[in-house]
């Protein structure tokens, strides 16, 4: 009998977990040797006042095939 957690894969991902895990037991390997490479990023500076700017880039479309990021760092004024 199936794991309660192995039928909510199966549903969400369309695989079990377990399958998912054996076939990508050589990822790690391809990563490595340069056969399988991660998307490039694009960073839009300006932390939370740049969500706007990578939100119209990826509205517009100009996002092709890569990461877009941000960088949010803790304020250092204190507004109490």
């Amino acid at each position: 009998m199936a794991e309660w957690w192995d039928t909510c894969s199966q549903a969400v991902f369309g695989a079990s977990l377990f399958t998912f895990d054996r076939r990508n037991k050589h990822l790690p390997e391809l990563i490595n040797a340069g056969k399988i490479k991660p998307l490039p990023r694009k960073h839009i500076e300006g932390g939370l006042s740049g969500v706007p700017q990578g939100l119209d880039y990826l509205r517009t479309g100009k996002a092709s095939a890569e990461k877009v990021t941000f960088t949010f760092s803790e304020s250092t004024t204190s507004h109490l």
